[in-house]
């Protein structure tokens, strides 16, 4: 049977971000006869910075004339107020959550009425099986299941999914602690694939009725070249993520300030950040607070460059003290190359850094001192010890976070098991 798969992403391959995604779209491509990736969130003058396979497409939805979202709005409010299947819950206690779910609704419409031209391009007549799968739990997800649905309402075999990763779950995360539309999405995707039993939660909780259509589906790496890490002296501490305020970079460089003036002899090498307002704005500080020649703060690398980096450089310990993940793909990178990893306990990090065993959990809550007085204890294990960390950080990313196992099995599911309504093991 002939298979298509379309991919709703946010950017990719346009412009940045997504890159975790470049990693599993060769196992979707091996797959599907076809793949055609759709951005829904890109922005105006996007480029495509990512090469795709050989059997895979891509295509920008036009722009909307109606600039404005609250012009939007009112072009869509009469078909909204009128839909069967509701994206809006009308809260007259809590107005915002209602303007919220308008506001996405609206920009949905609009999507769906501007993505009909590619729609037709594609000549879904042509493939026996169509999986729709958006990356996030957001406004792909919502468009999908209006192509499933009214596009292709007479196809016989459609199925829409999705992933499920951190600002999708966590309304925590959000800047009013609500998510669009959430209970829409669990009652008509057929799948939704959080990446962490952290993720699973939020959604068996926002509806237990739809457990049996949430199936955990780990993120992946590829692997590095296996290294058994030791105490280096100086001790080389390494971190990667951009610079947003969540990921509290700032927080880590006042803690190797903090080691220095206990008199540890310690380098730290940070990995990441596309602007160069911020990055030169964390330079200036660690210029101010550490030791010359102790840290080099390197902007933003390839994926591929990381990996190499990892190879070729004698680091001992990751480290990352965000307030907030989903399961971080910067640590799995860690644990492949062999890296023990000190992390905060946020998200389904936990998941991947088993405390004693590959590394060390400690609360999000933490001070500069605290994290300093830890980074000691690891700094001040027995040698065999040590090791034994970095090889448990190997094992782990083989059994968790290996992107050839991981990604095959998604891969699997969307192009077989997914017609199976039993299906509901976590993958």
């Amino acid at each position: 049977m002939s298979k298509l798969l379309l991919m709703l992403t946010d950017s990719y391959p346009y412009d940045k971000g997504e890159e975790f995604f470049e990693q599993e779209i060769p196992y979707l491509n091996e797959s599907f006869d076809k793949v055609v990736v759709v951005p829904v969130r890109y922005r105006v003058g996007a480029e495509q910075t990512r090469t795709l396979p050989s059997s895979t497409e891509s295509y920008l939805i036009p722009k909307s004339r109606v600039s404005h979202p609250y012009l939007v709005v009112l072009k869509w409010l009469p078909l909204i107020a009128l839909e069967r299947k509701r994206m809006v819950r009308y809260n007259f206690r809590r107005p915002i959550t209602t303007a919220i779910d308008l506001r996405f609704a609206a920009n949905v419409k609009e999507l769906y009425s501007k993505i009909q031209g590619i729609l037709r391009e594609i000549r879904f007549s042509d493939y026996d099986e169509v999986v729709i799968y958006s990356y996030w739990c957001h406004t792909g997800a919502a468009l999908g299941v209006h192509i499933r649905d009214i596009f292709l309402a007479d196809h016989p075999r459609v199925k829409v999914v999705s992933r499920a990763h951190a600002y999708d779950v966590d309304e925590d995360d959000t800047p009013y602690r609500y998510i669009p539309a959430r209970k829409y999405l669990l009652t008509y995707l057929d799948r939704v694939f959080p990446i962490s039993n952290y993720a699973a939660a939020f959604l068996h909780r926002a509806m237990p009725e739809a457990r049996n259509k949430i199936i955990v589906a780990r993120l992946g790496v590829p692997g590095s070249k296996p290294i058994v890490r030791h105490q280096t002296s100086p001790f080389h501490i390494v971190s990667c993520s951009h610079m947003a305020p969540y990921k509290r970079v700032g927080l880590l460089l006042d803690s190797i300030a903090e080691l220095q003036k206990r008199g540890e002899q310690v380098y730290w090498t940070h990995i990441g950040e596309f602007n160069e307002e911020r990055l030169e704005a964390m330079r200036a500080k660690a210029e101010q607070l550490l030791e010359p020649g102790s840290y080099a703060l390197i902007g933003h690398q390839s994926n591929e460059s990381i990996v190499n980096l990892y190879e070729e450089s004698d680091f001992s310990l990751f480290v990352n003290v965000s307030s907030g993940e989903g399961v971080p793909v910067t640590i799995m990178e860690a644990q492949s190359a062999g890296l023990p990893v000190l992390a905060t306990d946020a998200g389904g990090t936990k998941e991947i850094v088993i405390d004693g065993v590959n590394g060390r959990i400690i609360p999000v809550s933490s001070s500069k001192e605290t994290i300093a007085e830890e980074i000691q204890r690891l700094m001040n294990l027995s040698r065999d010890t040590f090791e034994e960390y970095s090889i448990a950080a190997r094992q782990g990313w083989a059994t968790r976070s290996q992107q050839s196992v991981q990604y095959q099995k998604m891969a699997d599911f969307l192009s077989k098991d997914i017609w199976n309504s039993d299906a509901t093991a976590d993958l």
